[in-house]
């Protein structure tokens, strides 16, 4: 060593001060696996949100859905709508099926003047109207927006929007179309030189045709299919087809070339017609208590009793016991939205089953906005709790240790 210089040596590492160092990695370790976990099953990293629910694409709209129950709404990526000009077949059985399972559904054309109170039961009214009344509905809503019509007299639920979503986005597969349901009635043949011949099948169903008694799609494709149906619906005149309705001319663009906006439900992972179905469905439901179909193994959301039944077991009146909410009282609260408006469903249908008298005063509304990750902005904040307890437990551990260091040299002899 030079003159002038002293030599420094080397210090150990007191046990004290390794078990410090142990301490402050666990306290790391422990708070980063922590945030992993949370990221991982709730969507929510050390900023809020994880890169999954950043990338995944959500509809962005708010929409104001009704409350469907006492003291909660529900939030839905789905806007659902039908027709309906009065209380008709089991119009009130398919609401108290739509409260129980969360779907906020609207009914326009309630009472209308324009359509008076026939419930579209003549062929003029479904075609000449029911169209054209959904279209200057829709036609000012926001193009991302995803709508599921279905028809609202003879139809049962019994899924909600999540599986409904789910559904719709296996479908869609990242496509712009509109998913009508399939059938095993060909009704296109109402119209005429039109074939039930050609048309594509799959392999595994039974279903073939186009039903439009249930279909869901993003408006920026339902605007532009329903303005063609509509300048289709100008051109007929009952005299020349008498039998001619929206069905057959959904069908029909299917057929010329509008096959890559419309696509079929084959699998009724969304919609089931009952129509010309026989012993398609597992003799006992599955663990939710939902009817599964044992020939396309799936359980569809929707049952659409079209048409009449061959088997009685298929009907309305028999299959509503099948339901998992049948005989289950509805909230007192329960609303539905008629014609833009929230109303009592008690005020609509009385003979349901309700838990209380209808309540008093004016109905409040609850503007939600649309899901995008489940649980992310309210467990954010405690993302950020936690990491500040690691950084502030390491900081004081470490303060700890360098103070018990300098009071220990000050303790210790001085060296020479």
């Amino acid at each position: 060593m030079s003159e002038g210089h002293e030599s420094i040596k080397p210090r150990r590492v007191s046990q004290a001060e390794m078990l410090a160092i142990w301490c402050v990695l666990l306290v790391i370790a422990t708070c980063g696996g922590s945030l992993a976990f949370r990221s991982q099953h709730v969507g929510v990293g050390l900023w809020g949100s994880s890169p999954a629910s950043q990338t995944q694409t959500q509809p962005t709209q708010q929409e104001t859905v009704s409350k469907q129950a006492s003291g909660a709404g529900f939030p839905s990526p789905i806007k659902f709508m039908t027709v309906l000009s009065g209380t008709y077949r089991i119009s009130c059985q398919m609401m108290a099926g739509a409260v129980h399972n969360r779907i906020p559904m609207e009914v326009i054309g309630w009472h209308s003047s324009e359509i008076g109170v026939s419930n579209f039961k003549r062929k003029e009214d479904k075609l000449k109207k029911k169209i054209p009344l959904l279209y200057e509905e829709i036609k000012t809503l926001d193009d991302n927006t995803i709508l599921m019509f279905f028809d609202g007299g003879d139809v049962l639920w019994q899924s909600g929007p999540e599986a409904i979503y789910q559904a719709y986005l296996q479908l869609v597969n990242q496509q712009q179309q509109v998913i009508f349901s399939a059938e095993r009635n060909c009704w296109i043949k109402s119209l005429p030189k039109e074939t039930c011949k050609d048309w594509p099948q799959i392999p595994g169903s039974p279903n073939r045709w186009l039903n439009s008694g249930c279909w869901i799609g993003r408006l920026g494709e339902v605007k532009k299919l329903l303005k063609h149906v509509n300048e289709e619906v100008e051109k007929i005149t009952f005299e020349t087809c008498p039998k001619c309705g929206d069905q057959a001319l959904f069908g029909r663009a299917f057929r010329e070339g509008w096959n890559q906006t419309i696509q079929l439900d084959y699998m009724n992972n969304i919609c089931q017609n009952l129509i010309l179905t026989q012993n398609d469905f597992c003799s006992s439901p599955d663990a939710d208590g939902k009817v599964r179909n044992c020939v396309t193994n799936s359980v569809p959301a929707l049952f659409h009793f079209n048409g009449n039944p061959q088997n009685p077991a298929l009907r309305p009146n028999v299959w509503l016991e099948k339901m998992w909410w049948y005989g289950k009282a509805l909230p007192a609260a329960a609303t539905v939205n008629i014609n833009g408006e929230d109303k009592f469903l008690q005020e609509i249908c009385p003979d349901l089953k309700y838990t209380g008298k209808l309540p008093s005063g004016p109905i409040p509304t609850t503007k939600l906005s649309l899901p995008k990750r489940a649980s992310s902005s309210s467990l954010a904040p405690v993302a950020y709790q936690t990491a500040l307890v690691c950084v502030a437990g390491a900081l004081l551990i470490l303060m700890l240790v360098c103070r018990g260091r300098r009071k220990t040299s000050r303790l210790l002899p001085p060296t020479e």
